[in-house]
């Protein structure tokens, strides 16, 4: 019982730790939801308009195999299971993060209590081992593009060729590179195991992206379920099935609720309608009629031009390409661009525009939890010696 006491008498110290960290946690938390609802919201979109042009390009080819049946239950499911992901999403960030913080406040506290806060930089020499992989890496790009690539082909172009110049040494430069490769490559795969664990902890809520690797995506049951749900938007609300559906529908109730016309003038969309005895009689479609349609429907539309039937058959039979027929659209580029990008316009000067990638939040929140596992990794040796030495009581 005396044990508990003092325990807790000191938790009751360090209230004051906890409650903040708490209150940090709780706010990266918050954050971290907005930006998924953001980015879900932001993709979601780009989906659908994909998908309204035809392009199913963004869908692995092993998730567009399933019969309309099981596209339908995926979409049933979606909702429910969208539901329990952010509400699991948002559990593991706040533990993720609230662990490790009120962990390192309580180590600084404690190390600082004892006056081994000094002792941290000594635990952290081991740190040069990564620093050392980022500068090797650093200078095998510098030299490669210094001695190994072969010059620009125009002055003003941005990059040199892909093209290896000085192969023999480019060769033995590569043999003794591979040891010292091999030797980074622990440090590499480390830290491709511990960036796979925090996003997939990050990354949960997002059921528009799968979380595994090409070729698995049936087996994230979420990403299919959005699947399943985007393919079931698309068969019900397409754009152009529902004009046609509107345009039905109003040549209905027109041909329904049309009175009879003393004169074709008195009502424009009845242009090819004429009197005979009180009787309406539609005009034939003559050949000129039709060409002026025509010419008229592609100065509207200028890009139906390339679609013509004449316009394809001799596109047939010149099988070269010209280089001035392909088409960079300036628009597209951009979108693509700036996929999943938060973008600021600030009223001060309108001119100015300040777009933020989306990976800033997840790149911060990591660069928290890694000061705090640091930290741990360097005080909790000290403070457990000094638990040994003292005991935990009269710390």
């Amino acid at each position: 019982m005396e044990i508990l006491g003092k325990g807790n008498e000191t938790l009751k110290q360090h209230n004051d730790l906890i409650t903040a960290s708490n209150v940090i946690a709780t706010i990266i938390t918050i954050v971290c939801g907005l930006r998924n609802i953001y980015l879900f919201l932001m993709n979601y979109r780009r989906d659908m308009l994909l998908l309204y042009k035809g392009d199913k390009s963004f869908i692995p080819s092993i998730v567009q195999t399933p019969s309309p049946n099981v596209y339908m239950a995926q979409g049933m499911r979606f909702l429910g299971t969208s539901i329990i992901g952010m509400l699991w999403g948002t559990v593991f960030v706040f533990l993720f993060i609230f662990i490790p913080l009120v962990c390192t406040m309580l180590v600084f506290r404690i190390l600082d209590t004892i006056d081994k806060l000094n002792d941290i930089w000594v635990q952290l020499q081991w740190l040069i081992y990564p620093v050392s992989m980022i500068f090797i890496f650093k200078l095998q790009i510098l030299l490669i593009g210094r001695f190994f690539m072969q010059p620009k082909l125009k002055h003003g172009d941005e990059f040199r060729p892909l093209a290896v110049d000085n192969r023999t040494v480019y060769d033995v430069f590569s043999f003794f590179m591979v040891f010292l490769n091999a030797s980074v490559g622990i440090f590499t795969f480390l830290k491709r195991i511990l960036i796979g664990a925090f996003l997939g902890v990050f990354l949960i809520p997002r059921m528009d992206r799968s979380l595994l690797m090409r070729g698995y995506e049936t087996m994230d049951k979420c990403y299919t379920n959005y699947i399943g749900m985007i393919m079931v938007d698309l068969a019900h609300n397409h754009p152009v099935l529902r004009v046609f559906s509107w345009l039905l529908k109003e040549e209905a109730e027109n041909r329904r609720d049309r009175k009879p016309l003393n004169s074709a003038i008195d009502n424009p969309e009845y242009g090819n309608v004429v009197m005979s005895n009180g009787m309406q009689v539609v005009k034939r479609n003559t050949i000129s009629r039709r060409r002026w349609l025509l010419a008229y429907t592609l100065l509207r539309n200028p890009s139906l031009v390339a679609h013509r039937v004449r316009n394809v058959k001799k596109s047939e039979e010149n099988n070269t390409l010209d280089p001035n027929d392909i088409d960079y659209s300036e628009a597209n580029a951009e979108v693509r661009a700036e996929d999943g990008a938060w973008k600021f316009s600030f009223r001060c000067c309108n001119n100015y525009k300040c777009t933020i990638p989306p990976n800033v939040i997840t790149t911060g929140i990591a660069l928290v939890v890694l000061f705090c596992v640091l930290i741990l990794y360097s005080g909790l040796p000290i403070l457990i010696s000094e638990i040994g030495r003292q005991g935990f009581l009269n710390l």
